[in-house]
Protein backbone atom coordinates (compact mmCIF):
# COMPACT_ATOMS: atom_id res chain seq x y z
CA UNK A 1 0.00 0.00 0.00
CA UNK A 2 1.81 3.47 -0.75
CA UNK A 3 1.45 6.22 1.45
CA UNK A 4 -1.37 8.75 1.52
CA UNK A 5 -1.10 12.26 2.93
CA UNK A 6 -4.08 13.90 4.40
CA UNK A 7 -5.01 17.55 4.95
CA UNK A 8 -8.26 17.88 6.50
CA UNK A 9 -9.16 21.64 6.34
CA UNK A 10 -11.34 23.37 8.94
CA UNK A 11 -10.82 26.80 7.70
CA UNK A 12 -9.30 28.09 4.32
CA UNK A 13 -5.72 28.35 5.37
CA UNK A 14 -6.03 25.88 8.88
CA UNK A 15 -6.57 22.26 9.63
CA UNK A 16 -4.09 19.08 10.57
CA UNK A 17 -2.83 16.31 8.15
CA UNK A 18 -1.02 13.12 8.92
CA UNK A 19 0.98 10.78 6.88
CA UNK A 20 -0.51 7.56 6.70
CA UNK A 21 0.78 4.26 5.22
CA UNK A 22 0.46 0.73 5.97
CA UNK A 23 -2.21 1.05 8.52
CA UNK A 24 -0.12 3.36 10.78
CA UNK A 25 0.67 7.16 11.02
CA UNK A 26 4.09 8.38 9.84
CA UNK A 27 3.82 11.63 10.34
CA UNK A 28 0.92 14.59 11.39
CA UNK A 29 1.01 18.10 12.33
CA UNK A 30 -1.18 21.10 12.61
CA UNK A 31 -1.59 23.66 9.61
CA UNK A 32 -0.57 26.89 9.52
CA UNK A 33 2.36 25.56 11.15
CA UNK A 34 3.79 23.04 9.56
CA UNK A 35 3.22 24.49 6.02
CA UNK A 36 6.68 23.92 4.81
CA UNK A 37 6.67 20.64 5.66
CA UNK A 38 3.65 20.17 4.21
CA UNK A 39 5.17 21.43 0.88
CA UNK A 40 8.56 18.63 1.40
CA UNK A 41 6.25 15.99 2.11
CA UNK A 42 3.94 16.72 -1.10
CA UNK A 43 6.98 16.60 -3.34
CA UNK A 44 6.78 12.81 -3.10
CA UNK A 45 3.55 12.06 -2.13
CA UNK A 46 0.62 14.92 -3.31
CA UNK A 47 -1.85 15.89 -0.82
CA UNK A 48 -5.73 14.42 -0.32
CA UNK A 49 -7.50 17.87 0.68
CA UNK A 50 -10.55 17.14 2.88
CA UNK A 51 -12.77 19.82 3.08
CA UNK A 52 -15.77 19.89 5.41
CA UNK A 53 -18.35 17.25 4.39
CA UNK A 54 -20.76 19.58 5.96
CA UNK A 55 -20.33 22.59 3.30
CA UNK A 56 -20.41 19.49 0.17
CA UNK A 57 -23.80 18.10 -0.78
CA UNK A 58 -24.07 15.08 -2.46
CA UNK A 59 -26.56 13.66 -4.25
CA UNK A 60 -27.30 11.48 -7.46
CA UNK A 61 -28.99 11.94 -10.83
CA UNK A 62 -29.68 9.64 -13.46
CA UNK A 63 -29.48 10.67 -17.31
CA UNK A 64 -30.53 9.24 -20.53
CA UNK A 65 -27.75 9.75 -22.34
CA UNK A 66 -24.10 10.39 -21.81
CA UNK A 67 -20.86 12.53 -23.45
CA UNK A 68 -21.38 16.16 -23.93
CA UNK A 69 -24.85 15.82 -24.11
CA UNK A 70 -25.43 14.74 -20.54
CA UNK A 71 -22.87 17.22 -19.31
CA UNK A 72 -24.90 20.21 -20.72
CA UNK A 73 -28.24 18.51 -19.01
CA UNK A 74 -27.30 18.58 -15.24
CA UNK A 75 -27.39 21.91 -14.72
CA UNK A 76 -30.66 21.91 -14.36
CA UNK A 77 -31.11 18.62 -12.97
CA UNK A 78 -28.74 20.66 -10.14
CA UNK A 79 -30.93 23.49 -10.26
CA UNK A 80 -34.63 21.47 -10.32
CA UNK A 81 -32.82 19.56 -6.89
CA UNK A 82 -31.79 22.14 -5.30
CA UNK A 83 -33.39 25.12 -5.95
CA UNK A 84 -30.67 27.34 -6.01
CA UNK A 85 -29.38 29.70 -8.37
CA UNK A 86 -26.22 28.25 -10.59
CA UNK A 87 -24.46 31.21 -10.65
CA UNK A 88 -23.70 31.06 -6.91
CA UNK A 89 -22.49 27.04 -6.07
CA UNK A 90 -20.15 25.29 -7.99
CA UNK A 91 -20.43 21.35 -8.88
CA UNK A 92 -18.73 18.52 -9.71
CA UNK A 93 -19.07 15.21 -11.24
CA UNK A 94 -18.00 11.66 -11.67
CA UNK A 95 -18.32 10.73 -14.87
CA UNK A 96 -21.78 10.21 -16.61
CA UNK A 97 -23.22 7.16 -17.87
CA UNK A 98 -26.42 6.84 -19.92
CA UNK A 99 -29.16 5.47 -17.56
CA UNK A 100 -26.61 5.05 -14.54
CA UNK A 101 -26.86 7.00 -11.31
CA UNK A 102 -24.23 9.67 -11.42
CA UNK A 103 -22.33 11.33 -8.12
CA UNK A 104 -22.70 14.92 -8.37
CA UNK A 105 -21.53 17.61 -5.32
CA UNK A 106 -22.24 21.03 -4.99
CA UNK A 107 -20.45 23.66 -2.79
CA UNK A 108 -20.96 27.19 -2.62
CA UNK A 109 -18.79 28.99 -5.45
CA UNK A 110 -17.54 31.52 -2.89
CA UNK A 111 -16.35 29.53 -0.58
CA UNK A 112 -14.61 26.86 -3.46
CA UNK A 113 -12.65 30.17 -4.65
CA UNK A 114 -11.57 30.69 -0.88
CA UNK A 115 -10.16 27.38 -0.70
CA UNK A 116 -8.79 27.28 -4.26
CA UNK A 117 -6.76 30.52 -3.61
CA UNK A 118 -5.34 29.15 -0.68
CA UNK A 119 -4.37 25.94 -2.05
CA UNK A 120 -2.97 27.70 -5.16
CA UNK A 121 -1.01 29.75 -3.45
CA UNK A 122 0.66 27.29 -0.83
CA UNK A 123 3.26 25.72 -3.16
CA UNK A 124 1.53 22.08 -2.36
CA UNK A 125 1.16 19.41 -4.62
CA UNK A 126 -2.04 18.70 -4.34
CA UNK A 127 -3.61 15.19 -5.78
CA UNK A 128 -7.60 15.90 -5.02
CA UNK A 129 -10.01 18.11 -3.31
CA UNK A 130 -12.61 15.98 -1.34
CA UNK A 131 -15.63 16.10 0.76
CA UNK A 132 -14.30 14.89 3.90
CA UNK A 133 -17.12 11.78 4.06
CA UNK A 134 -15.57 10.96 0.29
CA UNK A 135 -12.64 9.15 1.84
CA UNK A 136 -14.69 6.20 3.53
CA UNK A 137 -15.28 3.00 2.21
CA UNK A 138 -18.92 2.18 1.70
CA UNK A 139 -21.26 1.79 4.72
CA UNK A 140 -18.92 3.46 6.94
CA UNK A 141 -20.38 5.75 9.71
CA UNK A 142 -17.72 7.66 11.91
CA UNK A 143 -19.33 9.56 15.05
CA UNK A 144 -16.99 11.99 16.95
CA UNK A 145 -18.84 14.58 19.87
CA UNK A 146 -20.83 16.95 17.46
CA UNK A 147 -20.42 15.50 14.30
CA UNK A 148 -21.12 12.45 12.23
CA UNK A 149 -19.95 11.31 8.78
CA UNK A 150 -21.03 8.70 6.89
CA UNK A 151 -20.76 7.30 3.60
CA UNK A 152 -24.12 4.68 2.62
CA UNK A 153 -24.70 2.45 -0.31
CA UNK A 154 -27.24 5.33 -1.82
CA UNK A 155 -26.19 8.53 0.03
CA UNK A 156 -22.97 10.19 2.18
CA UNK A 157 -23.11 13.43 4.43
CA UNK A 158 -20.98 15.00 7.07
CA UNK A 159 -23.58 16.69 9.68
CA UNK A 160 -23.90 17.81 12.97
CA UNK A 161 -25.00 15.18 15.95
CA UNK A 162 -28.31 16.01 16.05
CA UNK A 163 -28.91 16.23 12.36
CA UNK A 164 -26.74 13.31 11.50
CA UNK A 165 -29.07 11.24 13.76
CA UNK A 166 -32.58 12.01 12.10
CA UNK A 167 -30.62 12.21 8.32
CA UNK A 168 -29.47 8.54 9.63
CA UNK A 169 -33.07 7.80 10.19
CA UNK A 170 -34.42 8.70 6.86
CA UNK A 171 -31.95 6.32 5.11
CA UNK A 172 -32.58 2.51 4.54
CA UNK A 173 -29.67 0.91 6.09
CA UNK A 174 -28.99 -2.72 6.82
CA UNK A 175 -26.92 -3.02 10.48
CA UNK A 176 -25.10 -6.25 9.50
CA UNK A 177 -23.19 -4.32 6.57
CA UNK A 178 -22.34 -1.26 8.87
CA UNK A 179 -19.24 -0.37 10.22
CA UNK A 180 -19.82 2.13 12.88
CA UNK A 181 -16.79 4.09 14.54
CA UNK A 182 -16.92 6.23 17.68
CA UNK A 183 -13.59 8.62 18.64
CA UNK A 184 -12.89 10.48 21.07
CA UNK A 185 -11.96 14.43 21.39
CA UNK A 186 -7.88 13.39 20.95
CA UNK A 187 -6.33 15.51 18.43
CA UNK A 188 -5.97 13.46 15.25
CA UNK A 189 -8.16 10.70 16.17
CA UNK A 190 -11.13 11.88 13.41
CA UNK A 191 -8.86 11.93 10.99
CA UNK A 192 -7.07 8.83 11.69
CA UNK A 193 -10.36 7.40 11.55
CA UNK A 194 -11.46 8.70 8.52
CA UNK A 195 -7.78 7.44 7.03
CA UNK A 196 -7.86 4.13 8.44
CA UNK A 197 -11.52 3.50 7.21
CA UNK A 198 -10.90 5.00 3.68
CA UNK A 199 -11.33 3.70 -0.43
CA UNK A 200 -9.52 5.07 -3.39
CA UNK A 201 -12.60 7.06 -4.67
CA UNK A 202 -10.98 9.37 -7.26
CA UNK A 203 -13.46 11.91 -6.01
CA UNK A 204 -12.45 15.83 -6.90
CA UNK A 205 -13.87 18.92 -6.33
CA UNK A 206 -11.50 21.04 -8.42
CA UNK A 207 -12.67 20.92 -11.83
CA UNK A 208 -13.45 23.14 -14.91
CA UNK A 209 -13.00 26.71 -13.39
CA UNK A 210 -11.00 25.66 -10.17
CA UNK A 211 -8.81 22.84 -11.58
CA UNK A 212 -5.74 23.07 -9.48
CA UNK A 213 -2.26 23.52 -11.62
CA UNK A 214 0.90 21.32 -10.21
CA UNK A 215 3.13 23.56 -9.53
CA UNK A 216 6.58 20.63 -10.31
CA UNK A 217 4.56 20.08 -13.69
CA UNK A 218 4.16 23.89 -14.17
CA UNK A 219 8.01 24.20 -14.01
CA UNK A 220 8.47 21.13 -16.08
CA UNK A 221 5.89 22.12 -18.62
CA UNK A 222 8.30 25.59 -19.02
CA UNK A 223 10.83 23.75 -20.01
CA UNK A 224 9.34 21.07 -22.13
CA UNK A 225 9.20 22.84 -24.88
CA UNK A 226 12.46 24.69 -25.58
CA UNK A 227 14.36 20.88 -24.42
CA UNK A 228 12.16 19.21 -27.11
CA UNK A 229 13.22 22.25 -29.77
CA UNK A 230 17.27 21.75 -28.17
CA UNK A 231 17.07 18.21 -28.59
CA UNK A 232 15.77 18.52 -32.42
CA UNK A 233 18.34 21.29 -32.76
CA UNK A 234 20.99 18.94 -31.62
CA UNK A 235 19.34 15.92 -33.78
CA UNK A 236 19.29 18.00 -36.43
CA UNK A 237 22.48 18.85 -36.63
CA UNK A 238 24.06 15.82 -36.13
CA UNK A 239 22.15 14.58 -39.17
CA UNK A 240 23.37 17.13 -40.90
CA UNK A 241 27.16 16.69 -40.01
CA UNK A 242 26.68 13.05 -41.05
CA UNK A 243 24.81 13.62 -44.52
CA UNK A 244 27.65 16.33 -44.73
CA UNK A 245 30.61 13.63 -44.00
CA UNK A 246 28.47 11.20 -46.71
CA UNK A 247 28.70 13.95 -49.22
CA UNK A 248 32.13 15.00 -49.13
CA UNK A 249 33.06 11.68 -49.19
CA UNK A 250 31.27 10.71 -52.10
CA UNK A 251 32.51 14.01 -53.65
CA UNK A 252 36.18 12.56 -52.61
CA UNK A 253 35.37 9.19 -54.13
CA UNK A 254 34.39 11.11 -57.80
CA UNK A 255 37.24 13.32 -57.14
CA UNK A 256 39.67 10.27 -57.04
CA UNK A 257 37.84 8.69 -59.78
CA UNK A 258 38.21 11.58 -62.18
CA UNK A 259 41.78 11.93 -61.22
CA UNK A 260 42.11 8.23 -62.14
CA UNK A 261 40.39 8.45 -65.73
CA UNK A 262 42.92 11.69 -66.50
CA UNK A 263 46.17 9.87 -65.70
CA UNK A 264 45.20 6.97 -67.47
CA UNK A 265 44.54 9.50 -70.60
CA UNK A 266 47.60 11.78 -70.12
CA UNK A 267 49.59 8.25 -69.53
CA UNK A 268 48.39 5.23 -71.65
CA UNK A 269 51.06 2.93 -70.89
CA UNK A 270 50.21 3.25 -67.20
CA UNK A 271 49.06 -0.09 -65.49
CA UNK A 272 48.33 0.20 -61.97
CA UNK A 273 47.00 3.23 -60.57
CA UNK A 274 47.67 3.38 -57.05
CA UNK A 275 47.03 7.20 -55.86
CA UNK A 276 46.72 9.34 -58.94
CA UNK A 277 47.06 12.67 -57.62
CA UNK A 278 50.64 10.98 -56.28
CA UNK A 279 51.81 9.20 -59.21
CA UNK A 280 50.43 12.31 -61.91
CA UNK A 281 53.25 14.69 -59.64
CA UNK A 282 55.91 12.12 -59.92
CA UNK A 283 54.97 11.71 -63.70
CA UNK A 284 55.19 15.47 -63.74
CA UNK A 285 58.48 15.97 -61.78
CA UNK A 286 60.39 13.51 -64.16
CA UNK A 287 58.92 15.38 -67.30
CA UNK A 288 60.17 18.50 -65.52
CA UNK A 289 63.86 16.92 -64.62
CA UNK A 290 64.21 14.99 -68.26
CA UNK A 291 63.42 18.78 -70.36
CA UNK A 292 64.97 21.24 -68.66
CA UNK A 293 64.44 24.81 -69.75
CA UNK A 294 62.56 22.72 -72.34
CA UNK A 295 59.16 20.44 -72.75
CA UNK A 296 55.49 20.64 -71.19
CA UNK A 297 56.19 22.64 -67.91
CA UNK A 298 57.50 25.39 -69.58
CA UNK A 299 54.76 25.98 -71.75
CA UNK A 300 52.28 25.58 -69.19
CA UNK A 301 53.00 28.00 -67.16
CA UNK A 302 52.52 30.79 -69.45
CA UNK A 303 49.52 29.44 -70.60
CA UNK A 304 48.30 29.44 -67.08
CA UNK A 305 48.78 32.90 -66.55
CA UNK A 306 47.22 34.03 -69.98
CA UNK A 307 44.06 32.08 -68.70
CA UNK A 308 43.56 34.72 -65.93
CA UNK A 309 40.58 37.10 -65.99
CA UNK A 310 39.91 35.26 -69.40
CA UNK A 311 36.31 34.54 -68.10
CA UNK A 312 34.97 33.54 -72.47
CA UNK A 313 37.21 31.09 -73.24
CA UNK A 314 37.47 27.03 -72.29
CA UNK A 315 39.72 24.50 -73.17
CA UNK A 316 38.51 20.90 -74.21
CA UNK A 317 41.64 19.42 -75.02
CA UNK A 318 45.72 19.88 -74.93
CA UNK A 319 47.90 17.89 -77.27
CA UNK A 320 51.57 18.33 -76.37
CA UNK A 321 54.37 17.20 -79.32
CA UNK A 322 57.46 16.69 -77.57
CA UNK A 323 59.00 16.43 -80.69
CA UNK A 324 58.33 19.56 -81.73
CA UNK A 325 58.32 21.36 -78.64
CA UNK A 326 54.59 22.49 -78.88
CA UNK A 327 51.33 23.01 -77.03
CA UNK A 328 47.93 22.44 -78.93
CA UNK A 329 44.66 23.68 -77.45
CA UNK A 330 41.34 23.29 -78.69
CA UNK A 331 39.30 25.68 -77.55
CA UNK A 332 35.41 27.00 -77.12
CA UNK A 333 34.61 30.44 -77.02
CA UNK A 334 32.12 33.06 -76.46
CA UNK A 335 32.79 34.63 -79.85
CA UNK A 336 36.03 35.64 -82.54
CA UNK A 337 36.87 38.54 -79.71
CA UNK A 338 37.62 36.56 -76.70
CA UNK A 339 39.67 34.39 -78.94
CA UNK A 340 41.49 37.31 -80.23
CA UNK A 341 41.79 38.47 -76.53
CA UNK A 342 43.16 35.03 -75.44
CA UNK A 343 45.98 35.18 -78.27
CA UNK A 344 47.23 38.13 -77.73
CA UNK A 345 47.79 37.00 -73.78
CA UNK A 346 49.45 34.36 -74.85
CA UNK A 347 51.36 36.42 -77.04
CA UNK A 348 52.11 38.89 -74.11
CA UNK A 349 53.49 35.69 -72.00
CA UNK A 350 56.12 35.12 -74.58
CA UNK A 351 54.56 31.92 -76.96
CA UNK A 352 54.15 32.10 -80.47
CA UNK A 353 50.33 31.76 -81.26
CA UNK A 354 49.26 29.67 -84.55
CA UNK A 355 45.41 29.34 -85.47
CA UNK A 356 43.85 26.50 -87.00
CA UNK A 357 40.22 26.71 -88.15
CA UNK A 358 37.35 27.92 -85.81
CA UNK A 359 33.95 27.28 -86.58
CA UNK A 360 30.25 28.19 -85.08
CA UNK A 361 29.39 25.60 -83.36
CA UNK A 362 26.06 27.19 -82.05
CA UNK A 363 25.62 30.54 -80.32
CA UNK A 364 29.97 29.78 -79.60
CA UNK A 365 33.18 29.14 -81.89
CA UNK A 366 35.19 26.40 -81.42
CA UNK A 367 38.64 25.09 -82.93
CA UNK A 368 42.89 24.87 -82.13
CA UNK A 369 45.56 27.09 -81.40
CA UNK A 370 49.31 25.80 -81.44
CA UNK A 371 51.86 27.50 -79.34
CA UNK A 372 55.53 27.41 -78.95
CA UNK A 373 57.91 29.96 -77.13
CA UNK A 374 58.97 32.38 -79.20
CA UNK A 375 62.63 31.47 -80.77
CA UNK A 376 61.93 27.73 -80.28
CA UNK A 377 60.74 25.38 -83.66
Amino acid sequence: MSAVLLLALRAEDAGEWLLWEEGRVLEHGQLPADLEQLKHLSRQTPVTVLVPGEEVVQFSVTLPVAGAAAVSALPYQIEDRLSCELEAVHYAHERIRANTPCRVWVVERERMSRWHQFLQQSGMRIRRVMPDYALLRRGVIVKAADRVSAKLPAAAASLETALAEDWLALQSLDEASLTRVTVDGSEGMLLQALAQHSENDEVNLCQGRFALHDPVKDALAMVRWPAIAAGLILVLHWTWLALSALQIGAQADQYDQAAEELYRKTFPDARRVVNARSQMKSQLNALEGQQGEGGLLPLLAPVATAFSGQSDIQVSQLLYQAAGTSLRLTVDAANYGAIDSFSNALQGQGLSVSRGTFRQNGERVAGQLSLTREGGS
